[in-house]
């Protein structure tokens, strides 16, 4: 499945990336993306989705402010999705193929 937004306009999930040194002193960095509850336009194909931070809201993410109202299901009437081929699922197709609409016949 793809989802994305029906505008075509990229969007941001609510990550967080951290920089440490593990016990060796090997600086690693990390990063994570936080998920939500779904909305009702997801909630059929997963029980959790990333936190997408609206474009108006983007300043106040990075500044720290307000994460709790930030972090809710993204609006569900601005979204769109279609069936993929299996491609996506092996992390080394990197081809425009993982994002094509599957179609019948």
């Amino acid at each position: 499945m793809y989802l994305r937004l029906k505008s075509g306009d990229p969007f941001m999930f609510a990550g967080l990336w951290d920089q440490w040194h593990g016990p060796n002193g090997e600086e690693l960095r990390s990063c994570t993306i936080i998920t939500t509850s779904p909305n009702t336009f997801v909630q059929d194909i997963h029980d959790r989705m990333p936190a997408i931070i609206p474009p108006d809201k983007y300043k106040d993410w990075l500044e720290g402010l307000d994460p709790e109202q930030l972090l809710q299901p993204y609006p569900p009437e601005e979204m769109e999705a279609h069936l993929v081929s299996r491609t996506v699922n092996n992390p080394r197709n990197e081809t425009a193929t993982c994002v094509e609409a599957l179609t019948d016949g």
